[in-house]
């Protein structure tokens, strides 16, 4: 189960600390930067194109894009893509207005393609035709737009219903978790078929970030 440091931020230059204290860790493989436009959540962060200057070192950038049309954001990273080691981009659902088109736009830049649901959105919600075309499906156990939250455990249930749909579709599809992850989850996340969780809060306010990041990788073989 793979560790995603997740960083939502509406500085630039504290982005670039975390990008740069998270690629200390040569386990780490990713960063994911979370973008909220203050519509779809109240937060404001960064945009891509701030992002353009920070120096990822070996680390590729997942992109969580917590807005009102996630497909306007998918252009504007692809405008910048020279500059951003994008591996993924995951658009939330909830008033995203044609997910078929926001994968397609994604994959045809051999990104790797998700959706994300906020902890009170079903699976439902994803559209039956596009479920072959996912890369990853992200669970939020938040409520989208904050970190510091308490993890929320109605996530167990849809992952209980992702791990039945993947088996019985036959779907090569990562299951991702997000939000209040702390040590106590992991075991459990790991039992239920979860691929990588993204951790906010428990490792950036940690006293010792890579610490931090080793209790997470520790706890997953505690059950």
């Amino acid at each position: 189960m793979q560790i995603i440091p997740a960083i939502l931020q509406s500085d630039v230059a504290k982005v670039a600390e975390q990008v740069a204290l998270a690629a200390t860790d040569s386990e780490l493989t990713g960063v994911q930067l979370d973008i909220i436009d203050g519509q779809l959540a109240e937060q404001l962060t960064v945009t891509p194109y701030d992002l353009i200057e920070v120096d990822f070192g070996h680390l590729k950038a997942d992109f969580h894009l917590m807005t009102q049309d996630p497909l306007d954001y998918v252009w504007e990273i692809l405008a910048q893509k020279e500059h951003l080691p994008v591996r993924a981009i995951v658009g939330q659902v909830e008033r995203m207005s044609d997910q078929a088109a926001f994968v397609k736009a994604v994959r045809e830049q051999h990104w790797q393609a998700g959706l994300a649901l906020d902890v009170e959105t079903p699976l439902e919600s994803i559209d039956e035709d596009v479920w072959e075309q996912l890369d990853q499906v992200l669970l939020l156990a938040v409520p989208m737009g904050r970190q510091g939250q308490s993890f929320d455990e109605r996530v167990y249930g849809k992952l209980h219903e992702l791990a039945r749909m993947r088996a019985d579709l036959r779907l090569d599809i990562e299951a991702s978790v997000d939000g209040g992850v702390r040590p106590e989850q992991m075991a459990h996340l790991a039992a239920h078929g979860v691929d990588q969780v993204c951790v906010g809060s428990y490792v950036w306010q940690a006293a010792d970030f890579g610490a931090a990041v080793d209790e997470l990788r520790e706890a997953t073989e505690k059950l």
